[in-house]
């Protein structure tokens, strides 16, 4: 989850929930569940590993997602952080460059 607060930083609660679903979909059909002979979402072992599974994510993330939301100052998402740090260190650079005796 923390790709999630450097991707989408502090936004709503509730957007971790979705996020968290795809994970878990995402594990559903790797290979974790299919080399174990549970199959696919693990329906052949029954439904009950499809539903814990995606409870267990909704929980995490409700969780998650409210501490994340509530959490200490920073930036909004990673690319904001990128954008402000990328522009004063072009501005450092511009003040580093030796100049000619003929631009002075």
């Amino acid at each position: 989850m923390t790709i999630y607060v450097l991707i989408f930083g502090r936004t709503r609660w509730w957007l971790a929930i979705p996020y968290a679903l795809g994970i878990a979909t995402i594990f559903m059909i790797s290979p974790a569940t299919t080399s174990t002979g549970i199959g696919y979402f693990g329906l052949d072992s029954g439904i009950g590993f499809m539903i814990t599974v995606y409870l267990a994510h909704i929980a995490f993330a409700a969780g998650f997602g409210t501490g994340a939301s509530h959490g200490p100052a920073m930036p909004e998402t990673l690319w904001h952080y990128h954008l402000a740090h990328s522009q004063e260190i072009e501005a450092d650079e511009e003040l580093a460059r030796p100049r000619s005796p003929q631009t002075r």
